[in-house]
């Protein structure tokens, strides 16, 4: 028997506890809520087998590279040191029987060479939320793209850590846009008629695009007309992709009252630090957390030229996102692309994009004379499916441009491979 204090570490204790009772402590001999050596010790070869990688589970490169070039960038071990130092038991006793209760198999392997185990947090190539990602795009793309149980229970995976026990967001993932905060829209215009068009009704104008007339963008598809803003003009301007020579008029919204949006660049900081191999859901939780670093560069990642379907798994998302947290988020905001990743943008759910035909007027005017804002516009929704205004135009915030130059950066190499270098083998050569 081994009781909860010579296990030590936190899931073992949990373990010891959820299957025990009270008995003597063969390491111990004290009297405390213990069970049996063989079970603990089968549960710890069980998370091994989950929570660690094998020779078999390393990519073609990573084999390479730890065996024939010598790399150290994968932390790994034999058996021995495993039991003495990863699982974070300091009994020797507890440890020693550990490792010689362990079949022969996990020490050497049928050419009686060392068995390497190799800590899989994460930064592995191998990733389990990846390869669902993959079929989720080739579900969506190819099977059921509306309905579809499976996707569903994807995205109630890869959003869980977002999400409390009550099924609420976590707060340190929403930003709120007060009343008063600006928020920027920004139209290409062809001649003085279409610019003074805008300038004369701007609530309308500026708001979302008639239904009938809104293409496939990246967060909503064809007929579904939602409200994109920047956080920053400049970002506007840039994100519209006016060329030079262009007219190009701009206008600021601000809340009817305080808009929450769920930001995507907080998804990768949701970590619980606190996880151990002993833990069973330790192996999902680190591939989770790799793959949630990525995901925000997936959905912010403009569409290729002649690929019609690349904006359908944001779509797909976006749409997840709107139903499943509606009435606790009014949208979403992400990484602007275009300004590389300096600004932000926004995307208003449909139902909150509508634009009151009341203005805002700044707290203070051109000449610094204090103004009250307005009331929050109200509408009689009684009988009526119409939503409530939720955003205003921006009294003097109209601003007329005319693009006079585009700043583009790149970056430049010396060798075509290196031009065409898959995602994959730039992260493997550390090459941006």
């Amino acid at each position: 028997m081994i009781c909860i204090d010579c296990v030590e570490i936190e899931p073992l204790r949990r373990f010891v506890t959820g299957n025990g009772a009270s008995g003597t402590c063969a390491y111990c001999r004290k009297e405390k809520i213990c069970t049996k050596k063989q079970a603990v010790f089968e549960y710890i070869l069980a998370c091994l087998d989950k929570n660690t990688a094998l020779d078999k589970d390393l990519s073609q490169f990573e084999y390479w590279s730890f065996y024939d070039g010598g790399s150290d960038d994968i932390d790994a071990a034999f058996f021995d040191v495993v039991v003495a130092e990863w699982l974070g038991i300091d009994n020797a006793s507890v440890t020693n029987d550990i490792y010689e209760y362990a079949p022969e198999s996990y020490k050497r392997d049928e050419k009686g060479i060392d068995v390497n185990y190799f800590r899989d947090d994460g930064n592995l190539e191998r990733n389990f939320i990846e390869d669902e990602w993959s079929k989720f795009i080739s579900g969506i793309s190819h099977s059921h793209r509306f309905f579809n149980p499976k996707a569903k229970e994807f995205l109630d995976t890869v959003f869980s850590r977002i999400v409390r026990s009550d099924g609420k967001l976590k707060p340190e993932c929403i930003t709120v846009v007060n009343h008063g905060d600006v928020l920027y829209r920004a139209r290409t215009v062809a001649d003085y008629d279409a610019a003074r068009k805008l300038e004369d009704d701007p609530a309308n104008q500026f708001g979302p695009p008639p239904r009938g007339g809104t293409g496939s963008q990246r967060m909503t598809p064809s007929g579904i007309s939602a409200m994109y803003c920047g956080f920053e003009r400049e970002t506007c301007l840039s994100e519209i992709r006016a060329i030079t020579g262009d007219f190009v008029v701009s206008a600021g919204l601000t809340p009817a009252a305080p808009m929450s949006l769920l930001n995507l660049s907080s998804l990768d900081q949701e970590v619980d630090a606190k996880l151990t191999i002993m833990d069973e859901d330790y192996i999902h939780s680190v591939h989770l957390t790799a793959f949630l670093k990525s995901l925000v560069n997936k959905m912010s990642k403009p569409k290729g030229r002649n690929d019609e379907l690349s904006y359908l798994s944001t779509q797909v998302v976006f749409e997840y996102l709107r139903l499943k947290f509606q009435g606790q988020v009014d949208g979403l905001i992400y990484p602007s692309v275009q300004t590389g990743g300096k600004g932000r943008n926004a995307v208003i759910f449909p139902e909150c994009s509508i634009v009151s035909k009341e203005a805002y007027l700044p707290y203070e005017d051109l000449f610094g004379a204090k103004k009250q804002p307005p009331p929050m516009p109200s509408i009689n929704v009684e009988n009526s499916l119409e939503e409530p205004p939720r955003l205003m135009f921006v009294k003097g915030s109209l601003t007329f441009h005319k693009i006079t130059a585009i700043v583009t950066n790149s970056k430049d190499y010396h060798r075509i491979n290196d031009l065409f270098m898959a995602d994959l083998d730039r992260r493997r050569l550390n090459i941006p």
